[in-house]
């Protein structure tokens, strides 16, 4: 079967980064190509290494994890950027064994929280 994809994607090879957006639309995951069928197909390193496959159009094949593929853009790394920070950010808050640091410490933080915020 002879390689069906178009545009950009038909220029993607092996290796190369791509992105996806996950179905809700707002986090982003960029990502690299792991192989491509003889019709075009697109497999790319998905959640907790699964595979995740792409028509060769670009679209998701079963739906469960990105919606279609798009060019990595300086945007777009900056919004993965920001997830990922956010992400680390989120679970070292909740790692905290809050009652072990002290009140000094634990002043500072709201310091830069309440000047931060404006609170």
């Amino acid at each position: 079967m002879a390689d069906k994809r178009t545009g950009w994607l038909a220029e993607l090879k092996v290796g190369d980064e791509v992105c996806y957006y996950l179905r809700w639309g707002r986090d982003v995951r960029i990502t690299r190509i792991l192989a491509i069928t003889p019709s075009g197909r697109i497999r790319t390193k998905g959640y907790n290494n699964t595979v995740v496959e792409f028509s060769h159009n670009g679209r998701n094949r079963d739906g469960i994890d990105g919606t279609s593929l798009h060019e990595v853009t300086d945007e777009v790394r900056e919004q993965n950027h920001r997830q990922v920070v956010l992400a680390r950010l989120e679970e070292w808050v909740n790692r905290r064994a809050w009652s072990t640091i002290p009140t000094e410490k634990l002043d500072a933080l709201w310091v830069f929280v309440k000047d931060w915020s404006g609170g």
